[in-house]
C-alpha cells in the first residue's frame, strides 16, 4: 500500500533508504583510535541472567536494546570503538550463559575488510542427548549500525538490529538450559560489519568452509 513505510513506492521509504546509503558514504569506518576516550573507556555492565525461559521478560531483552542504542556505543559503526565497546558488552552475556566458542579458545572470529578490521562473536550449543545428530543450524543477527554522520548525529539503530540481538542472546540462553532437548548442534552468531557489506556472514561462512563444517549445517 502506497502508506506503508516499507513500501518502497512510498517516498517516504525512499526518503529513509537513501538517508541510510548516504550515511554509510560519508561515513567510513574509522579506527578505534580516532573516537573519544569516553567512549573506549566505557564500562561494560555484567548482563543479569535468567534461570528459566518465564522469567526472561521482554523487559530484560529490552534492557539489552537500550543498552545497544545507547551513546556509549555511538551507533556500533563497524571498525570503530562504539562497535568494540558493544561487542565486548555482548560477549560479557554470551560469557555469562556459558556459551563455547566454535573455533579455538575466543568466542570472536576476527576478519578484516578493506582495511577495517571486524569481529563476529561466534559460539556453539552442543546437545547433551546421545542420539542428537552430527549436523549444525545457524541461528544469527548483525550487532553493528551506521554509527554517526559527519555532523556527529547518532544512528542508535533499535530495529537495525539491537533488538534481533536481544532476541538471539535470549534465545541463545534459553537453549543452554535446554541442551537435553536438542537433537543438533547449533552456532549463534553475531555478526559484525553487517552494513558495510554483509561481511560478516560473508568471513563466517568462508571460516565454516575452511574447517569442513559448511556441509553438515542442514
Amino acid at each position: 500500500h502506497g502508506t506503508d513505510p516499507q513500501n518502497p513506492a512510498n517516498p517516504q521509504s525512499r526518503s529513509s533508504l537513501q538517508e541510510r546509503q548516504n550515511c554509510v558514504a560519508e561515513n567510513p569506518a574509522l579506527p578505534a583510535k580516532s573516537l573519544p576516550a569516553r567512549l573506549i573507556d566505557a564500562p561494560v555492565e555484567q548482563c543479569s541472567l535468567p534461570d528459566t525461559l518465564d522469567s526472561f521478560r521482554i523487559d530484560s531483552l529490552g534492557q539489552i536494546v537500550y543498552r545497544l542504542c545507547s551513546e556509549q556505543f555511538a551507533g556500533r559503526q563497524a571498525g570503530t570503538a562504539g562497535a568494540a565497546a558493544a561487542r565486548e558488552y555482548l560477549l560479557s552475556c554470551y560469557r555469562g550463559i556459558g556459551l563455547e566458542p566454535l573455533f579455538g579458545d575466543s568466542l570472536q572470529f576476527r576478519f578484516s575488510r578493506y582495511g577495517t578490521v571486524c569481529s563476529d562473536i561466534v559460539g556453539v550449543i552442543r546437545p547433551l542427548r546421545e542420539d542428537a545428530e552430527d549436523r549444525y543450524i545457524v541461528l544469527g543477527a548483525h550487532y553493528d549500525h551506521l554509527g554517526r554522520d559527519r555532523d556527529g548525529k547518532m544512528y542508535p539503530g533499535a530495529d537495525d538490529n539491537a533488538s534481533g540481538s536481544a532476541a538471539l542472546f535470549g534465545i541463545a540462553s534459553y537453549l543452554m538450559q535446554n541442551r537435553d532437548k536438542l537433537g543438533c548442534n547449533v552456532i549463534i552468531a553475531a555478526f559484525d560489519a553487517e552494513e558495510i557489506g554483509l561481511y560478516g556472514s560473508e568471513a563466517l561462512m568462508q571460516k565454516l568452509e575452511e574447517e569442513g563444517l559448511a556441509d553438515k549445517i542442514k
